[in-house]
């Protein structure tokens, strides 16, 4: 049976993914020009975060626990009209830092055998969603690449990293 102790933590790690910094790029689409190629990779990415999220809340609701989505940062308001890829630099810090928050509630709740089992899953959406953020890419290793050429250059993610904003 799941103490309090433990549904604190995955009520705090529902905030922290439900609120990272790609459910704020999914909803904001922070960059200049839209393309369908790019927002299509990044929502999905966020549709595979989110239902992480919906398993945590009904994990929760299922305890009778309340639910507290969180507010984005405020610092996340200052991330518009970037370079698509600045702002891939940053989802990878964000992505990488909510990995490590589930590694660390997956210690902490290990004989909670219920949210383990939800915490793994979810671990596993994340862990997917990083390496796919930090797939290698031409545009970064070099640099010039991204002014010269084609405006439309890919990288393995699917994204368009050669325009700058």
């Amino acid at each position: 049976m799941a103490d309090t102790h433990h549904n604190s933590l995955i009520a705090d790690l529902l905030i922290e993914q439900s609120r990272c910094l790609l459910q704020y790029a999914g909803e904001c689409w922070p960059w200049m020009a839209d393309d369908d190629a790019e927002r299509s990779v990044i929502e999905t990415m966020v549709a595979r975060q989110q239902q992480g999220v919906a398993r945590m809340a009904n994990l929760l609701n299922g305890r009778r626990q309340t639910i507290d989505f969180g507010a984005y940062p405020t610092e996340f308001t200052d991330l518009q009209y970037l370079a698509l890829s600045h702002l891939l630099g940053l989802l990878v810090e964000s992505q990488q830092a909510l990995v490590d928050a589930i590694d660390q509630t997956a210690t902490h709740c290990a004989v909670d055998v219920e949210a383990v089992a939800i915490i793994v899953e979810i671990h596993t959406i994340e862990r997917e969603n990083l390496g796919r953020l930090q797939e290698p890419d031409a545009a970064k290793a070099h640099p010039s690449a991204a002014t010269s050429g084609s405006r439309h250059r890919r990288n393995a993610r699917g994204l368009n990293t050669s325009r700058l904003g």
